[in-house]
């Protein structure tokens, strides 16, 4: 959706807005667009609009609530999220709206039909280094929902929480107290072995948990590898390259073995960061074996790349945490 408001008596372009969607308002949106359609450019002929070729033009007759993280300095809009039309606003009423009073905000109340978000303390500064802040993050989480939801699902949830920042004190939180969080958010019941309790991990399969759980300050946000439902069957197994003080390049030769490795087995992976330093190499077993086996596997590639490497890799076995959290995988020293 192309969005501009009123500047000195024209249209001004602030941004095009891509998520806040569903089918739902797509075809209710299609119908209260389709008699707005014409061939012209509402906007100046010198204004630049993303993705221009592929606009549909209508006439600037429709407002609409949109939430986002901050004005660019060029005033565009970044992060916008579609919220809906507004029927008692006309196009005249839009207008640029006082960005130091918008900067004092530091609460938001976002509504995703009946299930309410509130997000808290969106001006503290989550990256002083980078003057990122809470509300950068959520907003991130909030752009990135759709791709980051389909491997969350179903997953009992870690929250890796930061309450002051990436460089204050951290700490895991697992378990959950079901009475004292929203009633939209799922959870799950797994007995834990290692303290005989049992555990309510939060599930995180829509938007507004994912923004609730982001909302805690959980600038990681760690899933099981396997779902809640065949928990004894993860969907994926890691091979985990932990630097420990090893040289980058060291890192990067043992990924390229292990992707040598894999080919000859005709394996598929993929590879990711993993923390500031680490890299996982990632394959999709889609729930077929049982972790024994999984751990099996990963410790056998492991080893046949520890092999190519003796002096600057080691093989170690990780503490018993819960599944789906600790795969035998490789440590380079």
């Amino acid at each position: 959706m192309v969005l501009g408001l009123m500047s000195n008596g024209k249209l001004k372009y602030i941004g095009n807005c891509g998520t806040g969607f569903n089918e739902k308002t797509l075809k209710e949106l299609y119908d209260e667009f389709a008699p707005l359609i014409q061939k012209t450019k509402p906007f100046d002929s010198g204004e630049d609009v993303a993705k221009e070729r592929n606009v549909t033009w209508l006439r600037p007759e429709l407002v609409c609530d949109v939430y986002y993280s901050e004005w660019t300095r060029d005033e565009h809009l970044r992060h916008p999220v579609f919220k809906g039309l507004r029927e008692d606003k006309s196009a005249e009423d839009t207008k640029i709206e006082d960005k130091e009073a918008l900067a004092m905000e530091n609460d938001k109340e976002l509504k995703f039909g009946k299930k309410t978000v509130n997000l808290t303390n969106l001006n503290k500064i989550y990256w002083p280094n980078d003057n990122i802040t809470k509300g950068d993050l959520l907003a991130y989480y909030e752009k990135m929902g759709d791709f980051i939801l389909p491997y969350l699902k179903d997953k009992p949830i870690s929250m890796n929480r930061f309450p002051n920042g990436i460089e204050g004190q951290s700490f895991f939180q697992k378990d959950v107290d079901p009475s004292k969080i929203p009633s939209y958010l799922k959870t799950t019941e797994v007995y834990s072995e290692s303290t005989g309790k049992t555990i309510d991990y939060l599930l995180c399969n829509d938007l507004p948990s994912l923004l609730y759980i982001a909302n805690l300050g959980s600038i990681e946000i760690n899933p099981w590898l396997s779902t809640y439902k065949k928990p004894e069957k993860p969907e994926f197994v890691v091979l985990d390259l932990d630097p420990n003080g090893a040289q980058w390049e060291d890192v990067i030769a043992v990924a390229h073995t292990a992707k040598a490795v894999l080919d000859r087995g005709e394996v598929e992976a993929f590879i990711k960061t993993s923390g500031s330093t680490g890299l996982h190499i990632v394959i999709n077993v889609g729930a077929k074996y049982d972790y024994e086996i999984a751990r099996s596997f990963v410790q056998f590639i492991a080893e046949l790349v520890q092999q190519e490497h003796p002096d600057t890799t080691s093989m170690v076995r990780g503490s018993k945490k819960e599944k789906g959290f600790n795969i035998f995988g490789l440590f380079t020293k």
